[in-house]
């Protein structure tokens, strides 16, 4: 690319430093590893991946205009705002073979994309960006995608990376799908 001398790239606002290159490529094989984990059915596995204080919800997003000069994107609900026992219960539910939407299985996969890693105040946590694109298929042969960002913060505990919270944001204004009984 031909770029003058001078050019340099730009700072996001409100970020700090970038993290290094090793924490940046250990932190997206965990996304990947993460992704693996749900696209399998392996909820005991990824509930693993959590702290004991994380936070994991989906605020209910607004669309205004432009000229709007008010708060325009919350609109004050959730699609969902767990902690770690509402994430066991969802888990738990999930693998009962009770979920009759869940029978036969969907064919589920998370594409990780966009990632990018950002030190924090706290020298045992990332910031974490990044876009998902979530494929499935059901019995019936209809497909759904659901497209969302999410900003995570992963904490470094005893040698290894935990979630301690994760905020998604739908890139939807309303659930495209019957239910979300899904991990996002």
């Amino acid at each position: 690319m031909n770029r003058p001398e001078t050019y340099a790239l730009p700072s996001l606002p409100a970020e700090t430093e970038t993290s290094s290159d090793g924490v940046f490529l250990g932190l997206q094989r965990q996304l990947h590893y993460e992704a693996r984990l749900l696209d399998q059915l392996r909820h005991q596995e990824w509930l693993k991946l959590l702290t004991e204080d994380v936070h994991y919800w989906a605020p209910m997003v607004g669309r205004r205009l432009r000229n709007e000069t008010r708060d325009p994107d919350r609109l004050g609900g959730y699609f969902f705002n767990d902690r770690l026992a509402h994430l066991q219960m969802r888990v738990t539910r999930l693998d009962s073979g009770m979920v009759w939407c869940e029978d036969p299985v969907n064919h589920v996969r998370h594409l990780v994309s966009n990632v990018e890693v950002f030190d924090t105040a706290d020298a045992d946590e990332v910031k974490v960006y990044s876009a998902i694109d979530l494929h499935r298929c059901r019995l019936d042969s209809k497909s759904k995608r659901i497209t969302y960002g999410r900003t995570d913060i992963w904490r470094q505990q005893e040698g290894r990376w935990l979630l301690a919270m994760r905020q998604i944001d739908f890139d939807h204004n309303a659930t495209i799908d019957s239910n979300l009984n899904l991990l996002f």
